[in-house]
C-alpha cells in the first residue's frame, strides 16, 4: 500500500496484509494523490503545492524522476496496461479552466494535453472501450474521453460538486460521488440520464467499486462514516463508522480488504 500523507510532504509505504507502515519516503512537496503501475514497481505522486509530479521508484524507496507542468497537479491514474498515466490538474488557466496531462509512462514524454472544466476532481479508466472519465467540480460536469487521441466525445451534467467517480466494467453505468445532498448519483452512460440518487449519502466524496462489481464504497467525512452500497439494489447495506475526515479507498486484489485514508487517524482498514 502506498498511503499519502499531505502535509508532511512525505508516502506511507507499507504492507496491506500486515497494515504496518515499513517506509517513509520524502517527496519535497505536498502529495495530493498516488497511481501505481500495474507490475506494482513505479507510483506517480501529484505535488500539489508545486508544478511537478514525482516519480517514485516503489521497490527502491526513492523518487527517481519528476514530471514538470504549467499548473497545479491534482489526481493521477495510470492505464490498465501500464502504458499512459493521466494528471490532472486544478485551475491554472486566465479563463479558470484545467488541463489534463497525457504523459508516456515509460520515457515520461508528453503524449497530449486537453484543457477542460475546472477542478478535476475524479478520474476513472474503462479498458473495455478505451475511455478516460474526469469529473469537473466547477463545471458539475462528466467529460468521457477517447483515449485514442485524447479528444472530449461529450460532457454528462452531474449533480453540484462532483468528486470521485466509478465507471461499470461493461461501460454501461456511471456512479458519481456528489457532496450536494443527492449524494451518491448513478447514471446511465449510453443516454446520460440520471437513474437513482442513493438515499442515505450525501456530502459524498470517495468512491470505489470492489474488484467483484458487486459493492460500492462511498465516503462521508461530515458524518465519520463511510457506506457500503449495493451495486444492484442501490441501497446502503452497511454503515461503517470511521475516523473524522474518510477521503479516499482503495481496495486489495481480491476485495478482501479495503483501506480507507483519514484526516485524523490515518488510515482505517476494513475486513
Amino acid at each position: 500500500m502506498i498511503i499519502t500523507r499531505l502535509t508532511s510532504q512525505v508516502i506511507v509505504a507499507g504492507s496491506v496484509n500486515e497494515f504496518l507502515p515499513d517506509t517513509l519516503i520524502q517527496m519535497g512537496g505536498d502529495p495530493a494523490d498516488v497511481a501505481i503501475t500495474p507490475d506494482g514497481s513505479t507510483a506517480f505522486v501529484p505535488l500539489i503545492d508545486g508544478l511537478k509530479v514525482a516519480v517514485v521508484d516503489i521497490h527502491a524507496s526513492k523518487v527517481t524522476g519528476t514530471i514538470t507542468l504549467f499548473s497545479s497537479p491534482m489526481r493521477a491514474l495510470v492505464t490498465p496496461d501500464g502504458n499512459h498515466v493521466y494528471i490532472t490538474t486544478m485551475n491554472g488557466l486566465p479563463d479558470s479552466l484545467a488541463t489534463i496531462y497525457d504523459f508516456d509512462a515509460y520515457t515520461l514524454a508528453l503524449v497530449d494535453s486537453l484543457v477542460i472544466g475546472s477542478y478535476i476532481n475524479g478520474i476513472a479508466f474503462n479498458a473495455r472501450t478505451h475511455r478516460l472519465y474526469v469529473s469537473s467540480q466547477g463545471t458539475h460536469s462528466v467529460y468521457e474521453i477517447d483515449a485514442g487521441n485524447d479528444a472530449v466525445l461529450r460532457r454528462i451534467s452531474v449533480g453540484p460538486s462532483p468528486q470521485d467517480i466509478v465507471v461499470s466494467d461493461d461501460d454501461s453505468e456511471l456512479w458519481v460521488a456528489t457532496e450536494a445532498d443527492a449524494g451518491v448519483q448513478l447514471y446511465d452512460l449510453g443516454t446520460g440520464a440520471l437513474i437513482d440518487s442513493v438515499s442515505g449519502t450525501s456530502s459524498a466524496y470517495g468512491l470505489a467499486m470492489s474488484p467483484d462489481g458487486a459493492q460500492l464504497y462511498v465516503t462521508r467525512p461530515g458524518a465519520f462514516e463511510c457506506e457500503i452500497i449495493d451495486v444492484h439494489s442501490h441501497v446502503i447495506v452497511k454503515p461503517l463508522q470511521t475516523g473524522p475526515s474518510p477521503a479516499r479507498i482503495a481496495f486489495n486484489a481480491t476485495g478482501s480488504r479495503a483501506i480507507i485514508t483519514d484526516g485524523q487517524t490515518g488510515a482505517v482498514l476494513i475486513e
